[in-house]
């Protein structure tokens, strides 16, 4: 199939949009989040790129925002840096620019939108591309719809391409690596020496490359490499690859120019082998004796070689089939595609009748040992080991004059060399096995696969190409035992075998430009299995090669060349045809039915974040209590979250390729280690001039100490060594922290206890934040083991629960509450935690807390069994609940309320509910009050009436009602009236002066001083009621910017907006109550309101979940069927 360049393109760019609509209706729910949960719904390496486009974007000036990248002293405090040079984020200066010039904020209503789009078009144009270079192999349509189906197929889990992870500097530089093996492959196959066009987009291709990503030198490394191969194999590649290099010289010099003369790119394997390839090749160029295969210069036959003058007059082949010449009989000699057909008869009578032409016939008359002899690699073997050793010991000598010195790159080589058994491990390759994605290709991740249609295709196609290569060698060998035959005989029998089985209309298998994209697919290969990260580089090829086997081209050849001594004419050619494209068509439907991954496109509105609350919480908490820019050391993936959401400076980024930011990594763990208890906040403050520590708990924890209570966190077992935080600060060369028994506890733990040195200031459950006392006072108390009847002690917990009253006043109880749960659930500390569920109950008053109710039911309910004591705290919430609906309760349109303001933005439609302090979102009440129901319909002890189940489910109703209203007729927004003795101030400052604190001699911590009040995000995501006597009282966080008015009757009433994401956690409990009311409908008539308003609300929430599916028939009346998934997808909100 001949297929123009201009329609592929035009039907790749349609596939490409078709991918970017998949990929946005797969994420659609990202762009009902607010801002800052936007923010924090990323991780580590993606929030903390994300933060620098943020930077660019919340700046009062563009030029504010870049010096704030050129002069950056809050990532590697108290360094300052040049962002632009240290890290690869021309992708957020871009994007960051193109949203403040083209002012998209109401176009895309949040810069997150705008970003992930931006990502999302980038890989749907990186998936276009390799349909692009699909059918261009395959030269079929079938193919590019097969390859479609193997990836869709594929994308699970973040299997072949890590997309959910918006950020990650692959999604912005896929496709330009797919780009450069496309336009490498093109120039390879077509030999377009006169056409410049093809070099000028490889040179940009690969500028985009190398400034997106900073792991792309290595896999340009990998391409390179993969070409010298294919030269060193002896295929007439020289010249391309001389231009190929330079090109990768002036894309390289160029990045490093646009990126300031990073150190990374400067220092990095790439550069060296680069110039080692480039020297060998020059030293090599005079080598002109060496026949190439598929050489179009010169062509040797016995003891004379051949002009190319005199082989273009002979024209046996169009210029050879192995070596790449494009493989077709006529060839292309120009940018245009014009094919030059040439008289074959004369020419090859006059040329076989040559006598060096006989001398050659005889010799391939003499039999196997000729034709062995005869083989390329046999035959200039020497040769391909001394060019191959000469490039390597030019490439030694680079790095020798570096082996002193530790790179930036250093720890990738720790890791391939502890992958490849060749050295034992050390910090880095420790430090880089504890995280999943850097760990080898998993057994789980093969069985995925196994699932798949692409693991029979890759059998199918290994199978096709095995029986190719063996008929292949079978029929060469029956060319050379014919001895009788006469040589232009055996030519017309076979076709120009001797070099390459083509035909004007077939490709060949062993091209240059396909032997190329196998060695480099084989390297992406050792890579995926080394480290299972780079899977994104190995599947997407996996697919390419994969859906040949749904290429009538590709099958025919395969046949022709294998199994066919003449073409097949009239009826035969038609069946075998006909037969080809039933193949063809059966693997592409196959594909579409063996496995498809349903679950990745259903219950998508409930995949949020489960540590969403404790890390806004915290974030909430340092906005009141430390000043800013007060520089805070913590763990990487915390220090990227909260770079990307305050103005604290940050020790640590997620950046590894930077030998000293490793020397603070290995300092941050020892926090995890026996450091000296009184020397450690000495040390950290004179080296980073900090006073702050939080504390991740799951950077403190440990399966290996049996007196240590077990974390439940998951370890590496990696060549017999189970890594944990642990162990991998036992790794830190470090004597003066070592612990002299690995059961001990340790610094990071001990600091909880102690309240001289180090003050708990903070805690949250996930979260603790530690304050270095600058008063010095000695502890030369070694440590110890944790003994829980010592520990398990209130007295311990007293002191920050006393700051904790201070500071957060009604968010201290479910602070409290929090630490409980991570003591009961994680820590396995069931003793302490039912005693400060106690202390709880005994010294606070919570009858109006309705969050810490509903805490508390649960815990008596599904922790403790007490199913009574869990009946009275349920019904404390119902009370609350129904309490304040009663309020409204007597009309659903009617509402009195005394205050002039509220007269002026209300009417008598407008959503109204009671609102609390702490606030509680309305989607948590309609949980809370369907977990009652279940509890009630669950209990032995307490089975409710008939009447009591349909006043529970009114209640329930009344607020659906008002959810349903917001969403469809309000623009989604509601109202909260709190009507406690509480108002809101007339205006908050934005920007008003930040008290000074005291200083830090006076040995107080920052969080016991007056709240910032620089930091007032009213406008972002969270309501502030103030009280007459002006202290700040903080609620829990809402999900828009908030309106508030107020009067001086005590009423406040607050326009929030409401998001369906809102319910996404609580889908299938609300898919259950429908159903469970789609049977109590039959049986009393006033359920039927209520469920149909469920299902309204489940529709408005997403079609696409599994209960939905599951009782379709029962909500619908039919069963579900194909179009309805594709209508839930793609057209339903």
């Amino acid at each position: 199939m001949k297929t123009g360049g201009i329609r592929l393109f035009v039907y790749s760019s349609f596939v490409c949009l078709f991918v970017m609509f998949t990929f946005y209706k797969r994420y659609r729910y990202e762009f009902q989040k607010n801002y800052i949960e936007q923010k924090l719904s990323l991780f580590s390496e993606e929030i903390f790129y994300f933060s620098f486009y943020d930077d660019i974007v919340k700046s009062s000036s563009y030029i504010d925002g870049i010096n704030l990248l050129i002069k950056d002293d809050r990532s590697e405090y108290p360094n300052t840096i040049n962002a632009i040079r240290r890290f690869n984020i021309y992708p957020e200066i871009i994007l960051g620019t193109i949203w403040r010039l083209l002012k998209l904020d109401y176009l895309f209503k949040t810069p997150f939108n705008f970003y992930v789009c931006a990502v999302l078009l980038s890989q749907a144009a990186s998936v276009g591309v390799l349909f692009f270079f699909t059918v261009y192999i395959g030269k079929s349509y079938i193919a590019g719809v097969t390859f479609l189906l193997l990836f869709f197929s594929c994308f699970r889990e973040k299997l072949i391409m890590r997309l959910t992870a918006f950020p990650l500097r692959e999604n912005f530089a896929s496709v330009y690596l797919w780009c450069n093996l496309l336009l490498i492959y093109i120039i390879i196959k077509e030999k377009r020496q006169n056409c410049i066009w093809h070099y000028i987009c490889f040179l940009f291709s690969t500028f985009f490359f190398f400034i997106a990503w900073q792991f792309s030198v290595f896999i340009s490394l990998t391409t390179i490499v993969s070409l010298f191969i294919v030269d060193l194999l002896g295929y007439n590649i020289e010249s391309v690859f001389q231009r190929l290099l330079r090109v990768y010289g002036c894309s390289y010099i160029m990045s490093i120019c646009v990126c300031l003369f990073p150190r990374y790119l400067i220092h990095t394997y790439f550069t060296h082998v680069l110039i080692s390839l480039m020297i060998t090749i020059y030293l090599y160029r005079t080598k002109k004796n060496v026949n190439k295969i598929g050489d179009t210069t010169k062509k040797q036959c016995g003891d004379y070689t051949y002009s190319k003058t005199e082989l273009e007059k002979a024209a046996v082949g169009g210029g050879g089939g192995n070596g790449g010449g494009g493989g077709n009989g006529g060839g292309v000699d120009n940018c245009r595609g014009k094919q030059k057909e040439v008289s074959k008869k004369k020419n090859v009578k006059k040329f076989l009748s040559d006598p060096n032409m006989v001398k050659l016939q005889n010799k391939e008359r003499s039999g196997t040992e000729t034709m062995l002899s005869n083989i390329y690699i046999i035959k200039n073997l020497g040769y391909i080991l001394k060019k191959g050793i000469t490039s390597l010991l030019i490439f030694i000598c680079f790095r020798l004059f570096l082996l002193k010195t530790e790179q930036d790159d250093s720890h990738v080589m720790s890791l391939l060399k502890v992958r490849l058994k060749l050295s034992e491990h050390n910090f880095d390759s420790m430090i880089y096995s504890m995280g999943h994605e850097f760990r080898p290709f998993s057994l789980f991740m093969f069985n995925m696969l196994k699932q798949t249609a692409l693991y029979e295709c890759f059998i199918f196609l290994s199978f096709t190409i095995c029986f190719y290569i063996i008929f292949y060698f079978f029929k060469m060998f029956i060319i050379f035992r014919r001895n009788n035959q006469n040589y232009r005989d055996k030519k017309n029998k076979f076709g120009n075998i001797t070099n390459g089985i083509t035909s004007e209309s077939s490709i060949n298998l062993f091209d240059a430009s396909f032997v190329f994209l196998i060695i480099q697919f084989l390297f992406f290969i050792a890579l995926m299995c080394i480290i299972a990260r780079l899977r994104v580089l190995a599947l997407p090829l996996l697919c390419v090669f994969c859906s040949m086997v749904g290429s009538p081209y590709f099958l025919n050849t395969v046949y022709n060349c294998s199994l066919s001594d003449k073409p097949k004419k009239g009826f035969m050619q038609h069946l075998l045809k006909t037969t080809t494209y039933v193949i063809c068509l059966s693997v592409c439907i196959y594909s579409s039915l063996k496995y498809f991954p349903s679950y990745e496109y259903i219950n998508i509105s409930s995949n949020e974040s489960t540590t969403l609350e404790y890390n806004l919480s915290l974030i909430e908490w340092m906005k009141y209590n430390i000043k800013p820019g007060e520089p805070i050391i913590t763990d990487i993936p915390t220090s990227s979250f909260i770079r990307a959401t305050t103005d604290y400076k940050l020790i640590l980024h997620p950046q590894y390729e930077d030998k000293d930011l490793r020397k603070r990594v290995r300092d941050y763990y020892l926090f995890a280690s026996c450091l000296h208890f009184t020397d450690a906040k000495k040390y950290f403050y004179e080296k980073y001039k900090v006073r702050y520590f939080v504390s991740n708990i799951y950077r403190c924890m440990s399966k290996n100490s049996k007196n240590i209570p077990n974390t439940g966190i998951t370890t590496t077992n990696i060549s017999d060594i189970q890594i944990d935080v642990f162990t991998l600060a036992d790794k830190v060369e470090a004597n003066y922290s070592k612990c002299k028994n690995p059961n001990t506890m340790r610094f990071c733990q001990r600091v909880l206890y102690d309240d001289k040195n180090y003050q708990t200031i903070y805690r949250n459950g996930k979260y603790n934040v530690i304050y270095f006392n600058p008063l010095v006072i000695e502890d030369n108390t070694p440590y110890e083991f944790f003994y829980e009847q010592k520990y398990n002690n209130i007295n311990y917990y007293l002191p920050w629960i006393n700051r904790c009253k201070k500071n957060e006043r009604n968010r201290c109880v479910l602070s409290i509450l929090n630490v409980s749960r991570i003591l009961l659930d994680v820590l396995k500390q069931k003793k302490m935690s039912k005693i400060l569920y106690n202390y709880i109950k005994s010294n606070f008053n919570i009858n109006t807390n309705v969050n810490a109710l509903f805490h508390l039911a649960q815990f008596y309910d599904f922790d403790l069994n007490d199913f009574s004591t869990a009946h009275i705290y349920y019904k404390y919430v119902l009370n609350i609940i129904t309490k304040e609906n009663m309020f409204f309760i007597n009309s659903d349109t009617n509402i009195s309320i005394q205050n002039e303001s509220l007269n002026n933005i209300s009417s008598l439609s407008l959503p109204y509910i009671h609102g609390h302090i702490p606030f509680v979102p309305i989607a948590d009440k309609i949980h809370m009050l369907t977990e009652y129901i279940f509890f009630l319909l669950d209990s032995s002890e307490h089975k409710p009436n008939k009447k009591k189940i349909l006043f529970l489910y009114k209640q329930v109703d009344i607020l659906l009602k008002r959810v349903l209203y917001a969403i469809e007729h309000n623009g989604g927004y509601y109202y909260e009236v709190i009507t406690l003795d509480w108002v809101m101030p007339q205006s908050v400052p934005q920007h008003q002066s930040v008290p000074q604190h005291q200083p830090v001699a006076q040995h107080q911590p920052v969080a016991q001083h007056q709240p910032v009040a620089q930091h007032q995000p009213v406008a972002q995501h969270q309501s502030i009621a103030v009280n007459k006597k002006g202290t700040n009282t903080h609620t829990n966080y809402n999900r828009s910017k908030d309106v508030c008015f107020y009067d001086d009757k005590n009423i406040l009433t607050i326009k929030r907006k409401l998001y369906t994401i809102q319910f996404g956690k609580y889908l299938t409990k609300l898919c259950e109550h429908a159903v469970y009311l789609y049977t109590l409908k039959k049986q009393n008539s006033q359920y039927n309101n209520i469920y149909k308003n469920f299902l309204k609300l489940i529709k408005n929430i997403s079609h696409l979940d599994t209960c939905v599916i599951k009782n379709y028939n029962k909500f619908i009346g039919r069963p579900v069927n194909f179009w309805d998934y594709l209508a839930f997808f793609y057209i339903y909100p």
